[in-house]
């Protein structure tokens, strides 16, 4: 499997003042069974760990999901708003007389299943039904807003974190979907000034996409005293004064 960066992954980073940037992260540009390990996106970097399966991080094209002997066709694409759509039927497609908001993800993130673990070789990549944890940590301060989550979690919790905390300042969930091919959405979560993100689905399989960020260069300045200025102005004063009793 090829080894990616998250700087082939960034559909968006739009400056929207001097001091933030909007930062949305998709991995539709890479190939499917990619691994994603590290994170380079316009300076902002760092590093992806996974906890669970294969230990790694894998693109997952829900266009090509494959077969249930080498693949995951419970993760094809399209999938169904668990908030606006019908209770789905047994294979997870919308229940007959009622439509759900769909959408087509393209790729999305997974932790890989070990090979062999559907009784055959696997050549496509497949998310591991005994979940794990995808783990972000970041070199510099960040405010994550929101995620989109994907197929039957059980309990799913995104935990966020600051350096030094042993607890999470952050939590969202946990929370479940009870059937293949549903999703759910977040955002405006407004995560502020964490450096690392747990992603835990716990021990059910699923897959995320769609991670927003924005990056806060104003905490990760070094920040100055408010009575820097008035001490300097005082300075200012009295070496003035100094000059004019020597005149």
């Amino acid at each position: 499997m090829k080894i990616i960066s998250f700087a082939a992954i960034a559909a968006a980073f739009t400056a929207t003042s001097a001091h933030a940037a909007i930062l949305n992260v998709d991995f539709d540009n890479l190939t499917r069974g990619s691994v994603v390990s590290t994170i380079d996106v316009d300076g902002v970097t760092g590093t992806l760990q996974v906890i669970g399966g294969t230990n790694e991080a894998i693109v997952f094209d829900t266009g090509n999901p494959g077969t249930s002997a080498d693949g995951d066709p419970d993760l094809g694409a399209p999938f169904y708003d668990i908030l606006t759509g019908p209770t789905p039927g047994p294979q997870g497609n919308p229940a007959p007389g009622g439509a759900a908001t769909a959408l087509d993800p393209k790729n999305v993130l997974i932790i890989g299943e070990p090979d062999d673990a559907d009784g055959a070789d696997d050549t496509n990549p497949d998310d591991n039904g005994r979940g794990g944890q995808i783990v972000i940590r970041f070199d510099d301060l960040v405010t994550f807003d929101g995620f989109d989550v994907f197929d039957d979690v059980s309990d799913f919790v995104v935990n966020a974190f600051v350096t030094g905390t042993q607890a999470p300042i952050w939590t969202t969930g946990p929370f479940s979907l009870a059937y293949n091919n549903q999703y759910r959405s977040f955002t405006n979560l407004g995560y502020f000034g964490i450096d690392m993100l747990v992603f835990d689905f716990k021990s059910a399989s699923g897959a995320i996409d769609n991670l927003q960020f924005v990056v806060d260069d104003e905490i990760n300045e070094v920040p100055v005293p408010a009575s820097l200025p008035l001490m300097l102005a005082g300075l200012g004063a009295m070496g003035f004064a100094a000059r004019r009793r020597k005149s």
